[in-house]
């Protein structure tokens, strides 16, 4: 009687068991995904819990989960703002016009939210952590704007979706109104990260002030500003200047190329700025020039060389330097503009 019961419970007990594995696996409503996990990177993995997800909001955004960041520890936000506190520490979202935006990033099925999150002690900000909210305020990602510059500050400019498709203008800078390199990038999870990857290639704006910068080769140099750009004329272009007949008051042979609302040349002589450490316009080299020095260039000690590949942008001037040592500088107003090179110039 006693081995008869324990058959009988034994056999209850397996068939409440296949029960209940079967309710958890046939249950529609409890999708199965990874939980958080820092990577490498620095960026979470997506999480998920059961129940049904709503779109995230601008709501949902001043309530979301924050990493930590410049000293102030990770913590859900109060109305945008961070209240776990080091000393004169604030840490708080950026929620001016243009700079969120809301997109299943993940194909969750609903809306996340992708905005940024800035932090100070005390002092100026730091660069911005790009974060990726989930449903609830849950914090899904976040990518350090701090990646892959050396720049003190950087900053979301803009963040806007079609469909699946974000995409991200940010700024790395220095100094407030000093040169700024300007970012387009897609936003995108992969691999258990939050990405944001360049779609174009990165500029220089130096709209607040001048840059001096000499040609990978040495050749010559210019002095680029809001209100124009100036370059020193090669030999080659030399030989092409027009005479000085009705073009310089003093009969000077012009060496310098000027570009403002059209490109000519000028009998200015050289006013190119000095282009070694420790010279007033060349601050625009951090992160994105290059010190060299160039043997017969004149210059004995290392000057300021905008590499290959490399553009300087001024307000509507955009100077952009070739695999040839050429650089063509731009009025993307007017559309004027002139190429200056080893192997002469071109005026259009």
């Amino acid at each position: 009687m006693g081995i008869l019961r324990r058959l009988l419970a034994l056999t209850t007990a397996a068939l409440a068991l296949t029960a209940c594995s079967s309710s958890i696996t046939s249950s529609p409503d409890a999708p199965i995904v990874s939980s958080p996990s820092v990577t490498a990177a620095g960026a979470t993995a997506a999480s998920s819990q059961g129940g049904p997800k709503t779109d995230v909001t601008l709501a949902t955004l001043k309530t979301a989960e924050v990493p930590a960041h410049c000293q102030l520890p990770a913590q859900r936000l109060v109305d945008g703002h961070a209240r776990k506190v080091v000393g004169y520490g604030k840490g708080e979202l950026v929620l001016d016009k243009g700079t969120f935006a809301f997109a299943d990033v993940l194909g969750l099925g609903y809306r996340q939210g992708l905005v940024s999150y800035e932090c100070s002690l005390g002092g100026p900000t730091r660069p911005a952590k790009l974060l990726l909210v989930g449903s609830g305020g849950t914090l899904l990602g976040w990518y350090d704007l701090a990646t892959g510059h050396e720049r003190m500050h950087a900053d979301v400019n803009s963040l806007s979706s079609a469909g699946a498709k974000t995409t991200l203008t940010w700024s790395a800078y220095d100094t407030e109104g000093g040169p700024a390199v300007r970012h387009t990038a897609a936003v995108t999870f992969a691999g258990g990260e939050l990405r944001v990857q360049d779609t174009a290639t990165p500029y220089l704006d130096v709209a607040g002030t001048r840059a001096d910068f000499v040609s990978p080769d040495g050749t010559y140099a210019c002095s680029l500003a809001k209100q124009g750009v100036d370059c020193r004329a090669t030999d080659a272009a030399r030989k092409q200047a027009p005479t000085t007949k009705g073009l310089c008051k003093n009969g000077l042979d012009p060496d310098t190329l000027s570009l403002a609302g059209r490109a000519s040349w000028t009998c200015r002589g050289n006013t190119i700025g000095w282009v070694e450490h420790g010279s007033p316009n060349v601050d625009w080299v951090s992160d994105y020039g290059e010190w060299k020095v160039i043997k017969g260039s004149g210059y004995p000690r290392e000057i300021a060389v905008l590499p290959s590949g490399r553009t300087l942008v001024a307000g509507d001037l955009r100077c952009t330097m070739d695999a040839s040592a050429a650089v063509t500088c731009r009025n993307e107003r007017t559309k004027a503009s002139f190429k200056l090179g080893k192997a002469g110039v071109t005026l259009g």
